[in-house]
C-alpha cells in the first residue's frame, strides 16, 4: 500500500477509516458521505472502504489523532504552540496552508 494524500498518488485496495463517535449522527453521515465521494476522488483506483465509528477512549489511535489535531488546532487557531512543542521532535514536515 502507498498513500500520499496531498500528492494525489494513492494506491490501496482496502481502506479502513476510524472516526470518533463523539460527533452527532448527522455530522457522522456528512463525513461518511464526504469520504465516499470527494475523498475517494484522490485515489487512482477506488479501494474497498470501511468506516468505523468508535469511542476514542476505546481506541488509542483515535486518542493520538485527537491530540495531534488538537495540538495543531491550538497552534494555528489560538496561536498557542504549547502542545505542538511536546511533539516537535516527531514532526517531519509542517506547512501552514493558509
Amino acid at each position: 500500500m502507498k498513500v500520499v494524500i496531498w500528492g494525489l498518488l494513492i494506491k490501496a485496495k482496502e481502506l479502513s477509516i476510524y472516526l470518533d463517535r463523539c460527533l452527532p449522527a448527522h455530522e457522522r453521515e456528512n463525513l461518511e458521505r464526504y469520504f465516499k465521494t470527494e475523498f475517494l476522488s484522490l485515489f487512482k483506483e477506488i479501494p474497498k472502504i470501511t468506516i468505523n465509528h468508535e469511542a476514542s477512549h476505546n481506541n488509542n489511535r483515535l486518542q493520538v489523532t485527537d491530540f495531534i489535531c488538537g495540538a495543531f488546532g491550538c497552534k494555528y487557531n489560538q496561536e498557542n504552540a504549547e502542545y505542538t512543542a511536546l511533539i516537535h521532535n516527531r514532526i517531519s514536515t509542517e506547512t501552514n496552508a493558509e
